[in-house]
């Protein structure tokens, strides 16, 4: 009897990390967990009766465009954590937290512009869906402050850069358009959000958010409300104690148990 064919895997994971002074305590530990990820979600593929084919890592890092300018947002390009894994760590390594005098990124104030780099990571040249292959698209978000509104930092340099969201609706329309349902927002669709939306490569049900963020009072209105989206696990930060071995169980269990069709 022919033995029935392994499903394959390919998982993208899209590392969002806070790179202003605050956060310097975290960093080694988040690039730790970047580090372990692929043995680890190998390993737990396998017992899965799954084969996995390919993993692939990014690294964005922000800051705050009042203080950094055109320096604000670093995003690299998709590695292969099985081939590149020296680029990866020098990825990290490269992440500049501390300007020559000591003093951090992100000039001391918060909130940071995190929904920007957000919404680039969203946007990413992620895998598309292949009928042969269990596709999963992850964004992990590490954060210990609240998000910058949209366009409030569009006077500074560099941010007109981007092609932006005006408001978080639009953010929010580009991810709940692949899980149906009424969204109910303040704000309708532009045809330019809808032609950009278009050429997002987030596959239905293969899209996961992990929010590394503080909840509640310290987070404003952004992180509460993104926590209470679809296919999104919130992780409450507080700042220099977190447990970010919470963040990686629970990519593997997405990774392993959801099926695209769920």
């Amino acid at each position: 009897m022919e033995k029935s064919k392994k499903l394959n895997c390919s998982v993208d994971i899209v590392f969002v990390i806070d790179a202003t002074g605050s956060m310097r305590l975290l960093m080694e530990k988040i690039k730790q967990t970047a580090i372990a990820l692929p043995k680890a979600l190998t390993e737990s593929v396998k017992l899965a009766g799954k084969n996995m084919r390919r993993i692939r890592i990014k690294v964005i890092d922000f800051a705050d465009f009042k203080s950094e300018g055109k320096d604000t947002i670093h995003e690299s390009k998709f590695m292969n954590a099985n081939t590149q894994i020296v680029e990866i760590i020098n990825e990290f390594d490269s992440i500049k937290m501390t300007y020559e005098d000591g003093e951090g990124r992100g000039g001391d104030e918060i909130p940071e512009n995190a929904l920007e780099a957000l919404w680039l990571a969203m946007n990413s040249d992620f895998t598309e869906e292949r009928p042969d292959e269990d596709v999963r698209q992850i964004i992990m978000l590490f954060t210990d402050a609240s998000p910058l509104r949209f366009q409030e930092r569009a006077k500074y340099p560099g941010y007109s850069r981007y092609n932006f969201p005006k408001h978080i609706d639009e953010m929010r329309r580009l991810w709940g358009k692949y899980y149906g349902g009424e969204l109910h927002l303040n704000t309708e669709p532009t045809e330019e959000e809808l032609e950009r939306n278009a050429q997002c490569k987030l596959v239905p049900g293969c899209a996961r958010m992990i929010l590394y963020a503080p909840l509640g009072e310290l987070a404003g209105h952004s992180w509460d409300y993104i926590s209470s989206w679809e296919r999104v696990s919130t992780f409450p930060v507080v700042p220099y104690d977190g447990c970010l071995e919470l963040a990686v169980d629970r990519v593997l269990d997405d990774i392993i148990k959801v099926s695209k069709s769920e």
